[in-house]
């Protein structure tokens, strides 16, 4: 029987304290002695942001999936290049990366992986995109440029305005073009948010 008691109380203590040490496993917080679980923090996050986040991460799916179907690659130098260019950006603007990051509450590995993945739509949809000569200078008509610009500025001009539009037509192709990934899949949910 002392044995017996002896090793019900060294379990019990053994459970006590695990559970004490490991409570960030089970509670995430107490307010004057009202306990909040982890359980109740992911439900409230899932009812909060689980309709988004899954949408965030099928469409990250289908776009893996389109790139390998495609043969659509992007090296480290492109995205090199391209977080190079960010950090230029940020640097006129008097900014650091990591300012930056902070900011929109990512890593700096969470931002390389959305530069790789919006450099994979891009090289997969800019082949729809076309802007013309007319659309430009119809673009370029409205904002009514100065007289007497000179020629440097008119082509300055000129590529901003083609720019501008690319980037506008890249945003709706991407739209139609998600659209269709996922009409053509086979996504089955199993939680409704």
């Amino acid at each position: 029987k002392l044995f017996f008691g002896l090793l019900a109380l060294v379990i019990l203590g053994t459970v006590g304290v695990s559970l004490y040490v490991y409570r960030f496993l089970y509670l995430t917080a107490s307010v004057n002695g009202k306990v909040f679980t982890r359980i109740q923090m992911i439900q409230g996050l899932e009812k909060k942001y689980g309709k988004d986040f899954l949408g965030q991460q099928i469409s990250k799916e289908l776009i893996l999936e389109e790139a390998t179907k495609t043969k659509t690659v992007v090296t480290d130098a492109e995205i090199d290049a391209d977080i190079a260019a960010y950090e230029d950006g940020l640097k006129r603007q008097e900014k650091t990366m990591e300012q930056s990051l902070q900011e929109r509450g990512i890593t700096k590995e969470e931002f390389r992986e959305q530069v790789y993945m919006q450099k994979l739509v891009i090289k997969m949809i800019a082949k729809d995109i076309t802007v013309t000569n007319d659309e430009i200078n119809e673009q370029i008509k409205k904002i009514n440029p100065p007289k007497i610009a000179k020629p440097e500025e008119l082509t300055a001009m000129y590529e901003q305005v083609k720019h501008q539009l690319q980037k506008q037509k890249l945003e709706q192709r991407y739209v139609s073009w998600s659209k269709e990934l996922q009409d053509k899949a086979s996504i089955k949910y199993y939680v409704k948010y």
